[in-house]
């Protein structure tokens, strides 16, 4: 059977049942249980031209496919809100044209952490990718998450006659709810 079979008329209601596996929690007025899965897919896309980011700055997303307590905002588009403290798997890529480093930053209650060498990653050379992958901890509720630029990037382009594709994507779950004291 292929995927689009399975799917049925909405599939990121699909996706998300898949990629998450549906938890139970208490819906708060005692009536019973609701489902809860904390998941994002956050993106951008190529443009015209090569897209520059500084040291020090943070990548810019455009748009996103959101469950749960993962946020993102037009308004605000380097930061990924985590509403729930929890243990996260987080993936992106960046399609860089440029020699770069990046990291993943978390800022907890308004400050920017330092990026820790096991969330960082690179490319060597011009046009190649950048991938990475971590586990990271949320202990504080409305932490930002950020790819964090530690040597410039540049993101690639949509080229002549190619369709325009993604240049930039973070993939985020929560795979563990805090530990909470008994």
């Amino acid at each position: 059977m292929t995927c689009n079979k399975c799917m049925g008329d909405n599939y990121f209601d699909w996706c998300f049942k898949w990629l998450c596996k549906e938890e139970e929690v208490e819906n708060g007025n005692g009536n019973g249980q609701i489902p809860s899965c904390d998941a994002g897919y956050i993106y951008r896309l190529e443009g015209s031209d090569f897209v520059n980011f500084d040291e020090g700055s943070a990548i810019e997303f455009q748009g996103a496919v959101l469950r749960g307590g993962i946020g993102f905002q037009a308004s605000s588009p380097t930061d990924i809100t985590i509403s729930s403290p929890g243990l996260y798997k987080v993936t992106f890529y960046l399609n860089c044209q440029s020699r770069s480093i990046v990291g993943l930053q978390l800022v907890v209650n308004n400050t920017p952490q330092p990026v820790l060498p096991q969330y960082t990653y690179k490319n060597n050379a011009a046009s190649q990718f950048i991938y990475g992958q971590a586990l990271i901890e949320i202990t504080a509720p409305n932490t930002i998450l950020r790819i964090f630029v530690l040597k410039d990037v540049t993101l690639d382009k949509t080229q002549q006659n190619e369709p325009q594709s993604v240049n930039a994507s973070v993939l985020i779950k929560r795979y563990a709810k805090a530990n909470r004291a008994k």
